[in-house]
C-alpha cells in the first residue's frame, strides 16, 4: 500500500499532473496495484490538493488548509528593471506568439486572451478530476472551487476529504485495505531529503553572484530595510563591509 502525506501549497500544475498520474497507475496496473490513502498535514492546496484525488481514502487534520480548487497563473516582468540597470534585450521570433512566455515584455490583448483561455481550460479539467474521484457532479465542485480555501473539517462537510485525522490513522487505514498485518512496521520516508548546510551555502553564493551588482547590492540591504521601524535611522554598511562578510563567512565554511 501507499500513504502519501502531502504537506505543499501547490505550485506547478505540470508537475501536479506528473504526481496525479503516477498515482493513478499504481491504482491501475494489474501486475503492481496497490492501495492509495492520502495523508493531509498543515496545507493540501491547489496542486497540493490536485495530486491527492487518485487516494482512495482521504484523511484530513481538522485545521489543514485544504482545496483551494483553482488555477492561477503568475509571470514575472522585468523590462522596466533591466532598464534601470542599463540592460537591454532584442528578440528574433519565427512565430507570432514564440516569446509569449519571456519575463522580458508584457502580453499583447491578443497573448492576454489566449492564458485567460489556458487558465479556464486548466480549471476544467481540475474539477471534472475532482468530480470524477470524489464522485460530485461538476457544478458541485465549482461551487466549491473558484480558489476558494476550507479547512479540513469544512472540507469533509464538502466531501473533500473522507475522514479526520492524522498520519497513523492513514497508515492503518492502508493496513487494512491491503490486509498487512499489524506485525510488519511501514516505511516512512521523508521528502525531500534535507541538504547539506555547506550546499546550502554555496548555493546560495553562487546565486547571489549570478545577479547583476545593483541587483545582488540590493538583495543584500533589503533584510535591514524590511526591519527599520517608522521614524527610526538605518545606516547601511559599505560595500566592501559586506565582502568582508562573505570572506570570512566562506572561510569558516572551507575550515
Amino acid at each position: 500500500a501507499i500513504v502519501l502525506r502531502v504537506d505543499s501549497p501547490g505550485g506547478s500544475g505540470f508537475a501536479s499532473d506528473e504526481m496525479w498520474r503516477e498515482l493513478m497507475l499504481c491504482k491501475s496496473d494489474e501486475d503492481t496495484k496497490k492501495p492509495v490513502v492520502i495523508s493531509f498535514s498543515d496545507v493540501a492546496a491547489s496542486g497540493g490538493y490536485y495530486i491527492a484525488l487518485p487516494g482512495e481514502t482521504i484523511v484530513s487534520e481538522e485545521g489543514t488548509i485544504t482545496g483551494s480548487i483553482g488555477v492561477l497563473s503568475v509571470r514575472p516582468v522585468i523590462d522596466s528593471t533591466l532598464k534601470k540597470i542599463g540592460t537591454n534585450y532584442e528578440e528574433i521570433r519565427f512565430s507570432k506568439h514564440a516569446g509569449m512566455f519571456n519575463m522580458f515584455r508584457r502580453h499583447s490583448p491578443e497573448e492576454r486572451k489566449i492564458v485567460e483561455k489556458m487558465i479556464k481550460e486548466f480549471y476544467k479539467q481540475f474539477v471534472q478530476k475532482v468530480a470524477d474521484s470524489r464522485e460530485m457532479a461538476w457544478s458541485s465542485v465549482d461551487s466549491v472551487g473558484n480558489g476558494r480555501v476550507w479547512t479540513g473539517k469544512q472540507g469533509l462537510d464538502r466531501k473533500l476529504v473522507d475522514t479526520l485525522g492524522g498520519l497513523d490513522l492513514a497508515i492503518e487505514i492502508a493496513r487494512a485495505k491491503a490486509k498487512i498485518p499489524s506485525s510488519i512496521k511501514p516505511d516512512v520516508v521523508s521528502y525531500p531529503k534535507p541538504m547539506d548546510w555547506n550546499l546550502v551555502m554555496e548555493l546560495q553564493n553562487a546565486s547571489m553572484m549570478a545577479l547583476p551588482e545593483p541587483i545582488r547590492y540590493a538583495v543584500k540591504t533589503s533584510g535591514k530595510l524590511s526591519e527599520a521601524k517608522p521614524g527610526e535611522m538605518q545606516v547601511l554598511a559599505p560595500e566592501w563591509i559586506f565582502d568582508g562578510i562573505d570572506e570570512a563567512l566562506d572561510t569558516s565554511l572551507s575550515r
